[in-house]
């Protein structure tokens, strides 16, 4: 079974009788948009709710779509946009996270929006792991990393709501209701944000030349110094994604359009990208994954705790806390740091390297390293990066701690990698239309993946 890719309720209603889907195409009919003939928006063909279908052969270049910027959604664009511009203390306590959510709040309550058919459309219940009875996320992704980032966001929501959202509305009661605008839509609005929302790079050029979005990292425009406050943007939202896509936004003046990044046969679905993101990332802001097989950009993190701890464990090496209280300061250990290992590459190799070698190091390399911050000619000869090509040429001793740190982590997970592809394979053959399967599908799909870049890792390192 293919997975749905973006969102986790699966609608049964027929699409010619979707007056929801028949009222969002009308309003892209009518403002502005410029939508290709051989495109359509569908549910049939699409993998989830609502994508992007090809109805003729696309060629690599075609442009797809033109989204006019006067449509997106922004605190400066919407119904209030006065207020923002006035409410100098907002403009104080946020960077235009918290004004999009307030905007959209007032929008999507707002039944004579010009937005109402774009945001009609969206999905009311996003079933992203923030929503999760607490003990089935934890049951579900215990050691993915999903679980420590859940609570993050539930700890800004409170924040950001009772700090900055709550007293915004209260100085402005004309646009806004505590009994309707309360935590509880805010947090849905949130989910929305940021499952929907794009940010454009600002590269100083005032949009003299297109740019791709920042979850677009195919798109090849400049590398981005500033990212913009985030903005809902009607069209370009309802692509779904996968990693190997074949089409990628781009920003310009006036207008943002979609272009094809290859060729797309007939009856394909289009694809644009949220970003080189693994399926940890992918399921805790999206509420989906990829497969396994399929995400070229998983990863697995293993904590700079557990190389601590395992160098602490396996007591060889001399002088081990100065060690450790220098890769401290450095700011490679502690503070939440973590290795990050890929399919393909180790993601942060220089920082794992220099623990590597600091750990390893004599007293005379130390000492140099401490006082100069510089390693002598006498340790310049495994200066390389470590990458999974040059492991089996590393020392013992390096392998040694990357097992034993690869082997903790992998103990952490409540099930086995043999036990969970057993029971994604019985999932795949059943249909996965209840939120019970999806988040078991999705959670499996994160394990495995994750399990087995542990498992490639361990067999590296022997």
């Amino acid at each position: 079974m293919e997975p749905c890719l973006k969102k986790a309720k699966i609608l049964q209603e027929n699409e010619k009788t979707d007056d929801k889907l028949h009222n969002y195409r009308q309003w892209v009919d009518t403002n502005g948009f410029k939508l290709s003939s051989k495109v359509v928006i569908s549910r049939n063909g699409s993998c989830a709710q609502y994508g992007l279908v090809a109805v003729d052969d696309i060629t690599e270049g075609e442009c797809l779509f033109i989204v006019p910027r006067t449509t997106l959604l922004t605190p400066l664009n919407c119904s209030i946009s006065q207020i923002f511009k006035n409410d100098t203390e907002l403009c104080k306590q946020e960077n235009g996270w918290i004004s999009l959510v307030l905007a959209l709040m007032f929008e999507y309550t707002n039944q004579n929006s010009f937005w109402s058919p774009y945001l009609k459309l969206l999905p009311s219940d996003l079933d992203l792991p923030m929503f999760w009875p607490r003990e089935e996320l934890e049951e579900k992704l215990t050691s993915t990393g999903v679980v420590e980032a859940v609570e993050k966001d539930v700890d800004n929501i409170d924040r950001d709501f009772n700090k900055v959202a709550l007293p915004f509305m209260r100085r402005h009661p004309e646009s806004f209701c505590e009994s309707t605008h309360d935590i509880a839509l805010y947090k849905r609005m949130v989910s929305l944000v940021m499952a929907y929302s794009f940010t454009e790079p600002d590269s100083g050029t005032d949009h003299d030349e297109d740019s791709s979005s920042d979850s677009d990292e195919e798109g090849g425009g400049p590398d981005p110094l500033v990212i913009s406050p985030p903005m809902m943007t009607p069209l370009a939202d309802i692509l779904n994604h996968i990693s190997e896509n074949n089409a990628f936004l781009e920003f310009s003046k006036d207008c943002l359009k979609m272009t094809a990044l290859k060729h797309i046969k007939k009856g394909e679905e289009v694809y644009n990208t949220y970003g080189n993101l693994a399926n940890w990332e992918l399921i805790h802001m999206y509420g989906f994954t990829e497969h396994y097989t399929n995400n070229i950009y998983d990863t697995v993190d293993i904590p700079s705790s557990v190389i601590v701890d395992v160098a602490s464990a396996m007591n060889s090496y001399r002088k081990l806390p100065d060690k450790l209280s220098y890769l401290t300061e450095c700011g490679i250990l502690g503070d939440g740091a973590t290795f990050i290992f890929g399919r393909s590459e180790i993601m942060n190799a220089d920082s794992l390297t220099t623990v590597l070698k600091v750990l390893n190091m004599n007293d005379e390399n130390l000492n140099n390293l401490k006082e100069d911050g510089w390693l002598s000619d006498d340790n310049q000869d495994d200066c390389d990066s470590i990458s999974y090509e040059n492991f089996s040429k590393l020392p013992a001793s390096w392998k040694s701690l990357v097992q034993k740190a690869s082997q903790c982590v992998m103990g952490r997970y409540s099930t086995s990698l043999t036990d969970d592809i057993k029971q994604l394979e019985s999932l795949n053959n059943k249909q996965c239309n209840t939120v019970a399967n999806l988040r078991l599908f999705y959670s499996l799909n994160v394990r495995i993946g994750q399990m087995n870049i542990l498992n490639k890792l361990t067999m590296f390192c022997k």
